[in-house]
């Protein structure tokens, strides 16, 4: 999948979303970017002087393009080289997770490891926390919008179950509380 739009902003954050969308569905992306100084594909392909099929030949990895666009961004805007690496990796973690190729993953994250000058053990430390994080966001999202009386509340009571079942304790005490009610206690053991 070669992608190319607009240099604009908007252009690019089309970009982005569409190597997401990309990747998630395992293609192979990459960024056919337009010499010539031109601002869109179609400018390009009107034009005489341009070099559509050149372009397209020479079309990088999206992974390499956003690096790149981004170092030349943080010297444009004169930002500290700390902060490029927190943008760069800010653009791709949420797509590195999403791509189901490992050997993808490791290349990506080899290639780029000396371009930001970090320990490739950082970088995938960053991809699984970020996935861990992810799962976790997606929890506490399907918890919030379930209804109240659907799994929300089995949560919930997985939820006490698991802190009486760890803390014998308040287990005991909470069986000779309620134990008249309708569980049937054997061995500890909930039925």
């Amino acid at each position: 999948l070669v992608l190319c739009f607009d240099t604009d902003e908007a252009g690019q954050k089309a970009m982005v979303r569409s190597a997401e969308l990309g990747y998630e569905q395992d293609f192979n992306v990459k960024v056919l970017k337009l010499s010539g100084g031109f601002k869109d594909p179609a400018e390009s392909l009107q034009a005489e002087s341009g070099d559509f099929d050149g372009d397209l030949k020479a079309a990088e990895s999206f992974f390499d393009y956003l690096v790149g666009r981004e170092f030349k961004k943080g010297e444009t805007e004169n930002l500290s080289m700390q902060d490029v690496k927190i943008n760069i990796m800010d653009l791709l973690l949420p797509i590195l997770a999403k791509v189901k190729s490992n050997i993808l993953v490791d290349t990506v994250l080899r290639n780029i490891s000396p371009k930001l000058k970090v320990n490739i053990a950082s970088l995938y430390s960053d991809l699984e926390s970020y996935k861990s994080n992810q799962k976790i966001r997606k929890k506490k999202k399907e918890v919030k919008n379930t209804k109240v009386d659907g799994k929300r509340v089995i949560l919930r009571e997985e939820l006490l179950w698991t802190f009486l079942f760890y803390q014998p304790v308040i287990f005991n005490d909470f069986v000779s509380k309620f134990a008249e009610f309708a569980f049937i206690f054997e061995e500890k053991q909930v039925y």
